[in-house]
């Protein structure tokens, strides 16, 4: 099998089989990028023309074919292959509509390019055979569509000696009380699964003038880390710690003048909803394999090797009652 690799924005470089499912068969063959007329003038009173001869680079498409097989059984088909893939290249905006595209990096060691664009959704496979007895396996001829806007992060004579490290693939399963992990590679010393924290870190950093600034994070989705290196793993024996998804199960709660279910959360801030029955609610949680990042005796922001998994904490109110002690709710994880 034919290996290539992929890399959405600043996350991990990952095998695009072992990621996705998404098998190489055939790519574009370019060698270089295209590039913009330069600017020619032409006089009826005179032969040939006027040539300016300068020029840059110009904007392109590339296009990648790949098989995708999957069972035919539920949530684990070729369309849940697909969609997975389209829902990791779009970043939803909360509270709209609005997805934002994601820039991707598409390794092809065969070709030795390195294409650097944002990718189309996979919205009409070219070929799609789905078997008619459950369990038997189905497959898709699917094309990647890549629109290069910025032809200069391109490599177009890739050296596979220098190949990064490819990332950690992390895949979540529950029973609605636990979350297990699969890693597809056992973690190395410096290396640890952490929760992550949704919304953008907020710290203070010297100024240089004996003060401090505050300032955020650029990322939605980020973890906490201290001068010692980080924060604790949050796996073991396969699984989070139960330590863990306790802050992240909702649980009876009470203000001074209300009650109903609150839940902790990782930034440890609680999130309160009031009793009513009926209610339904949902937050969702992150995770992922961070690398320390040490120089000297200093702690750097971790480096994240692995792409994130995601599970939800769910939470419904079946009778509201008169209190807390005798509300009737249920709990439970989903991934």
């Amino acid at each position: 099998m034919i290996k290539s690799g992929i890399q959405i924005e600043d996350g991990p470089i990952m095998d695009f089989c072992e990621a996705f499912g998404f098998i190489y068969i055939d790519a574009d063959e370019r060698t270089a990028a295209d590039e913009k007329e330069d600017a020619v003038s032409n006089y009826p009173e005179q032969a040939g023309e006027h040539r300016d001869g300068r020029t840059c680079l110009a904007p392109f498409d590339y296009t990648a074919t790949f098989i995708i097989e999957a069972p035919n059984k539920n949530l684990t088909n070729v369309n849940a292959r697909i969609k997975a893939f389209n829902d990791a290249i779009r970043e939803r905006i909360a509270g709209s509509d609005i997805r934002r595209k994601r820039e991707i990096t598409f390794f092809n060691p065969l070709n030795r390019v390195k294409i650097v664009g944002y990718p189309e959704l996979i919205a009409e496979p070219k070929q799609v055979y789905h078997s008619n007895r459950y369990g038997e396996l189905d497959w898709a001829k699917v094309e990647l569509k890549i629109r290069v806007s910025d032809p200069k992060k391109c490599d177009f004579n890739l050296s596979l000696d220098e190949a990064p490290e490819k990332g950690i693939n992390v895949r979540l399963s529950t029973d609605g009380r636990r979350i297990y992990v699969s890693l597809s590679r056992a973690l190395k010393d410096d290396e640890s699964l952490l929760l992550l924290r949704r919304g953008r870190s907020v710290s203070r950093r010297a100024d240089g003038l004996g003060g401090s600034v505050r300032w955020k994070g650029r990322f939605r989705w980020h973890v906490r880390h201290y001068a010692q290196g980080f924060s604790p793993d949050i796996l073991k024996n396969g699984e989070i710690y139960e330590e863990v998804l306790e802050q992240c199960r909702f649980q009876a709660g009470a203000t001074h003048n209300n009650y109903g279910v609150k839940c902790r959360k990782a930034s440890c801030s609680k999130y309160f909803f009031a009793a009513r029955t009926g209610l339904y609610k949902k937050i969702t949680f992150g995770c992922a394999v961070y690398k320390q990042n040490i120089v000297g005796d200093k702690a750097h922001r971790p480096i994240r090797v692995s792409d994130v998994a995601y599970f939800v904490s769910n939470v419904r109110i079946d009778d509201a009652g008169a209190d807390q002690d005798n509300m009737q709710f249920q709990t439970w994880f989903t991934v």
